[in-house]
């Protein structure tokens, strides 16, 4: 996956590499506050195939309350950051998501389909909605003036 588009400050890099990691027992780590980490709890919850449970695809730490509500914090403090981000930026940064959705249509809509359940076609239909979501809201960066209504 590309790295980035262009940025309006030095981000953190961890935040644009958003590679699976995971640790020797091949169990994925959590992403939390900008840095990917097994979680504290030691948990670990298997995502299965909901058509046939004994197929795993991946193990999946299982966060505590602390854990969750520390990266519920981290997002909130990096929204006030990408609020502050330019209208041209966003535009930017949402073409370029769309982007990357089209050249992983494949991926995409396996991965749904096994995770999910649903039809290879009902997959298809969902992400071409976030892919047509991403290119209706990139033009909308131009329009930011700095004026909430509430």
């Amino acid at each position: 996956m590309p790295r980035s588009v262009t940025r309006a400050r030095k981000p953190r890099e961890a935040a644009h590499d958003l590679g699976p990691r995971r640790t020797a027992r091949g169990v994925y780590l959590a992403f939390i506050d900008g840095r990917w980490r097994e979680a504290p709890s030691g948990g670990v919850h298997a995502n299965v195939d909901p058509a046939c449970p004994s197929t795993v695809y991946g193990r999946v730490p299982e966060c505590s309350r602390d854990e969750v509500e520390e990266a519920a914090a981290a997002a909130e403090r990096d929204f006030d950051a990408w609020r502050r981000t330019t209208g041209d930026f966003r535009t930017k940064v949402f073409f370029r998501l769309a982007e990357v959705l089209k050249q992983s249509e494949g991926y995409f809509t396996r991965v749904m389909t096994r995770e999910m359940g649903k039809t290879l076609r009902d997959s298809r239909l969902d992400w071409l909605e976030a892919v047509g979501v991403c290119e209706a809201l990139a033009p909308q960066g131009a329009n930011l003036k700095g004026v909430t209504y509430q």
